[in-house]
């Protein structure tokens, strides 16, 4: 559910962000960011607030990506976006996760773009909860493509209700799978 939700407004999220990058980079920032969707929530303990789930995401999702053949500099971008995701917008946590990761300074704005993509994807999927403390922030989005995301979630949202979850789940993991988001849907968000 929420993780294939995550991983779906990633992509779409990441396409119109690093689609001004030339082919294979741009892709393979898309990639990194869809594998952080994958494994930010994976160090959770339960699905209420959750206290350090990120940080614990991201220590345990080290050993996976290095099974998938992920360099270290690529794992700890990763694990720098995934253990932020968690935090308020702060220059100085960002630039503390950075640092414990040893983000070189030439990654900086890749890790910060790759970390944004993956909270506004996050924070997309808030529309699921009712609560007032929870619910979706449209001012807190950092991305304009994501602001034009909120119909396309909630969206989403309805259909994994309606939709037997397993197949929900299935479809979601062949989409991102077979990359089929078109450019058109970008597009549509971001008029």
């Amino acid at each position: 559910g929420h993780v294939e939700r995550v991983m779906l407004l990633s992509q779409i999220i990441g396409k119109s962000i690093f689609e001004k990058e030339n082919g294979q980079s741009a892709q393979e920032n898309i990639d990194l960011l869809v594998q952080c969707a994958k494994y930010h929530d994976c160090g959770r303990s339960n699905d209420a607030t959750d206290v350090g789930h990120s940080k614990r995401s991201a220590e345990k999702m080290q050993q996976l990506l290095q099974q998938e053949g992920y360099s270290d500099n690529e794992i700890h971008i990763m694990q720098a976006a995934v253990e932020y995701h968690e935090y308020e917008d702060e220059e100085s946590t960002f630039n503390r996760i950075c640092k414990k990761y040893d983000i070189p300074e030439k990654e900086i704005e890749k890790t910060r773009q790759i970390a944004n993509c993956l909270k506004d994807a996050d924070a997309l999927d808030r529309v699921r909860f009712h609560d007032e403390m929870a619910t979706l922030k449209k001012d807190k989005l950092r991305t304009e493509v994501a602001k034009g995301l909120i119909s396309t979630a909630t969206d989403l949202i309805e259909y994994y209700q309606s939709y037997d979850k397993t197949e929900f789940s299935k479809k979601c993991q062949e989409l991102q799978a077979a990359r089929k988001i078109s450019n058109s849907i970008v597009n549509e968000t971001t008029k």
